[in-house]
């Protein structure tokens, strides 16, 4: 299960950053109605007739055995898709699906199809590149790799081997990457 797909209370922490999530996948967020258990929409995510063109192009959101959550590239509706091979796609990916059948049931949109293709194009999602900040120079000889005197691990003896490097943080958030760029 995709972390967009998870379902919290609406008044817990977790919904607010889940919620924050969905949107920027270009989702509406939802929670979970605490009465029936069942997924509710907050800005009226109920499925609606949509027109699309054949074939169509969906960003695929999240792969399951059998079907992928998909959003169509111009819209923030999202789509279950059921086709053959289902495994073969990522998300992330733009898939282009040849259509057979599209339907509503329990405010869900469905649709049925065969994969014609698939690519990556992240420039088609319209997101922000987020900002690096240098962070100076690393020298993977100064970082901890276990305790003293034990022996260094296999892997990590090429990474301490190219010696020091560039060292990168990526905004928001805390995520550092570490490398020659």
């Amino acid at each position: 299960m995709a972390a967009s797909e998870v379902l919290v209370p609406k008044h817990t922490g977790g919904s607010r950053y889940l919620g924050a999530y969905r949107h920027w996948l270009g989702l509406v967020p939802y929670v979970l109605d605490e009465k029936a258990t069942r997924r509710t929409a907050i800005s009226g995510e109920r499925a609606r007739s949509i027109t699309l063109p054949n074939p169509v192009e969906l960003i695929v959101l999240s792969v399951k055995q059998t079907t992928a959550r998909c959003r169509p590239l111009q819209s923030n509706q999202t789509i279950t898709l059921r086709a053959g091979r289902i495994w073969d796609v990522i998300p992330g990916e733009i898939a282009v699906v040849r259509q057979r059948k599209q339907w509503n049931y329990s405010g869900t949109a469905y649709l049925s199809g065969r994969v014609e293709s698939t690519r990556i194009d992240a420039s088609a999602f319209g997101l922000v590149p987020l900002k690096l900040e240098d962070r100076g120079n690393w020298d993977p000889a100064e970082e901890y790799w276990g305790e003293q005197g034990e022996p260094i691990e296999k892997w990590a003896k090429p990474i301490i081997a190219r010696g020091p490097r560039r060292q990168f943080e990526m905004q928001p958030g805390g995520l550092s990457l570490r490398g020659h760029f």
